[in-house]
């Protein structure tokens, strides 16, 4: 099945830079565009208000989600979805479980599960950098200006469709980061806890065989879950490509003989913080 994905970002940054006060907003964008696909299977309009509540219960001068990427199935049928990616601001457990539950707005069968598979898979991975059971909760695990993703799943004609996934950038992790084997040891643990034992060892050992250098494989690591689907999970791989060059959600340069870090990500969200500081301003000064 094709899928057809753009970013109302570009779109956001044009109308932020041409205006004091721009009235698009990148929610504004993909939500005309999904009402657009109402039809014959239903309406979308059940979904896109749940996420727009949560979007706009932020107060003001927290870190709000903004609606990045959107992805929508090229298919005529019920099960068409319209994905859209969010940056969040989630850095602990506490704010891991608020977004999949989208402030507590997705209560179904499926919640109660959810939230402690992802407490166990959270504390599989973050184990090293946190003490107590409480400091788990709380504790930001993630460097500053790292942050988790978010997916948002919606279907039209079915108000119990909503369903999130978390993005959780384990190469972005503080305290001196987390090593692949380190990840890979933990991943194992996990795969073991959901029966699948034969990946307890066995996932470093594919992971070797298929990489040549394992150091700065791992960018992401994807969490849902439901009751039909179980634990439904994705881990997303950056590998070194050739000598001299590792994509770690950016990559080093060998350069006269020393290697320089550069996050290939760091001018793009700097491109955000810019144009929202803008944005700010000039609402401030419009208050004025």
């Amino acid at each position: 099945m094709a899928k057809v994905y753009f970013m109302p970002f570009l779109k956001w940054l044009h109308t932020s830079a041409s205006s004091i006060s721009p009235t698009i907003a990148t929610k504004d964008i993909v939500f005309d565009i999904a009402r657009q696909c109402n039809g014959p299977y239903g309406s979308y309009d059940h979904p896109i208000a749940l996420l727009d509540l949560y979007l706009c219960s932020f107060a003001s001068g927290q870190f709000q989600p903004m609606v990045e990427m959107v992805a929508i199935d090229c298919v005529d049928s019920p099960g068409a979805r319209i994905k859209c990616y969010l940056r969040t601001g989630v850095t602990t457990l506490q704010q891991a479980r608020e977004a999949m539950t989208l402030g507590g707005r997705i209560k179904n069968g499926d919640t109660d599960a959810t939230l402690e598979l992802l407490g166990e898979l959270w504390g599989v991975l973050f184990r090293s950098k946190v003490g107590s059971h409480e400091e788990i909760e709380t504790k930001s695990v993630l460097v500053e200006g790292a942050y988790c993703h978010l997916a948002v799943e919606m279907k039209a004609g079915d108000p119990g469709s909503v369903e999130t996934k978390l993005h959780i950038p384990v190469n972005k992790v503080a305290d001196g980061g987390l090593s692949d084997e380190v990840i890979c040891a933990g991943l194992g643990e996990w795969f073991a806890k959901r029966g699948h034992g034969e990946f307890d060892g066995g996932y470093r050992k594919e992971l070797a065989e298929a990489f040549e250098n394992l150091e700065g494989t791992h960018t992401f690591v994807s969490f849902t879950y439901t009751k039909k689907t179980g634990v439904y999970m994705s881990m997303y791989y950056s590998p070194q490509t050739h000598a001299g060059m590792e994509l770690n959600g950016g990559f080093s340069e060998v350069l006269d003989g020393g290697k320089v870090e550069r996050d290939v990500w760091e001018g793009y969200d700097d491109l955000v913080r810019g144009v929202r500081n803008a944005v700010q301003q000039g609402a401030a000064h419009g208050k004025e």
